[in-house]
């Protein structure tokens, strides 16, 4: 049985305080936050260690465009990030 069945059943409830349908969301709850909170470690471990070698991207990059192209590339790429950036923050 999966752990998020009970958010499934739980909102069929009598308003505010119930017989004890509600109790079943705090173990989808808890279980919610206990693989959250693993993600979040494992993404810590991971960026944690990262290590960054721009001269390397940048021979990764000229290896498949040409040096002029490359520099285009990441622009449009940079751009395009910063475009969805302020395209999200702007819905907030």
């Amino acid at each position: 049985m999966s752990p998020f069945n009970g958010l499934f059943y739980a909102d069929y409830q009598e308003h505010e305080r119930s017989a004890g349908l509600w109790h079943s969301v705090w173990e989808a709850v808890e279980n919610i936050t206990e693989l959250t909170l693993g993600s979040l470690d494992k993404s810590i471990q991971l960026i944690g260690n990262l290590e960054i070698h721009p001269e390397r991207m940048m021979e990764n990059l000229e290896a498949l465009f040409s040096p002029g192209e490359s520099i285009r590339y990441c622009e449009e790429i940079v751009s395009e990030i910063l475009a969805n950036y302020a395209s999200y923050e702007n819905q907030l």
